[in-house]
């Protein structure tokens, strides 16, 4: 596995136009999904991948999310019975 299908807190800062801060507050949040690929106990190193990033921002837009189906019981008609 290659780096180069990973970006970093700095690459994503830049594209989203925000400080590196930032982006490691999201990853600390758990808000965006992020590999630590430091092999010591010091300071983390995270990776992410595109598809990491873009479920953040879907997550993130002001879409309107879709409608959830209705759980509400469906009341018979009178004169027709159900199976």
């Amino acid at each position: 596995m290659t780096d180069e299908r990973f970006l970093t807190p700095p690459q994503i800062a830049k594209l989203l136009g925000v400080g590196v801060d930032k982006v490691a507050a999201f990853i600390e949040r758990g808000e965006l999904v992020a590999v630590n690929t430091s092999l010591t106990g010091g300071r983390p190193r995270w990776k992410v991948e595109p598809e990491a990033l873009r479920r953040f921002l879907d997550g993130r837009s002001n879409r309107p999310k879709p409608a959830k189906p209705s759980r509400r019981r469906e009341i018979p008609k009178p004169g027709r019975e159900y199976v």
